[in-house]
């Protein structure tokens, strides 16, 4: 029996890694209503400033970590397979679509100079550019003696810009979530609480009592 033991741990390692590998987030859909309708036409951009993107640690893609057995870490990206950022200007987009605002995208590097999405925007003849940046979001899973761990990390910077190239208001916001349930991984759990992080802090920015009045 005593041989039985770490051969069953080997197949309880292989089969918390096998969960763990090829998993995926989607937030193109991740709606949140913010409560009213800003007014006029909007320009929205998404910038990735997460310290380990900048640095190439990790790909614009990489939306958290799943932990398999014996701690091994695997990254967990988009199922797009486009930036998070892009995905985060989509959910965007069709927020304020759904409440009758016209609205363009722009998308820029990590590493791009801002200048260059402003002076883009003040040509367009929208009214107004909300300029987010991703300052960091990790989704995580990790396994405790009895249950599955999960933990969203979010925060985001976001500056309301004129057709002027004026900077309205700047705000910035960051949050966490952790839960624990269940046993073994499970990605609907982690794309849930994911959602509702990203939900309650566009919805914190955007009824901010610096960004909200800028917007009506």
């Amino acid at each position: 029996m005593k041989k039985l033991l770490p051969i069953a741990g080997v197949i309880l390692a292989w089969a918390l890694s096998s969960c763990a590998v090829g998993r995926k987030l989607s937030f193109e859909n991740s709606l949140t209503d913010p409560g009213y309708k800003p007014s006029g036409k909007i320009a929205i951009v998404f910038q990735d400033k997460r310290p380990d993107v900048l640095v190439g640690k990790e790909k614009q893609t990489f939306c958290g970590h799943a932990y398999g057995g014996y701690a091994i870490a695997y990254n967990v990206q988009t199922e797009s397979g486009k930036p998070l950022a892009q995905d985060f200007s989509q959910a965007m987009q069709k927020t304020l679509e759904q409440k009758g605002v016209p609205v363009i995208l722009y998308t820029i590097e990590p590493t791009g100079d801002d200048k260059t999405i402003v002076n883009q925007f003040t040509q367009s003849g929208y009214d107004k550019l909300l300029y987010f940046e991703i300052t960091r979001w990790e989704s995580r899973c990790t396994a405790n003696f009895a249950n599955m761990r999960y933990e969203a990390n979010g925060g985001f910077m976001l500056k309301v810009i004129d057709k002027n190239g004026t900077m309205l208001a700047q705000q910035e916001v960051k949050d966490q979530l952790i839960k624990e349930q269940g046993a073994g991984l499970n990605m609907k759990v982690l794309q849930a609480e994911a959602d509702e992080l990203f939900k309650k802090l566009m919805q914190d920015l955007m009824n901010h009592e610096k960004i909200k009045p800028v917007l009506m």
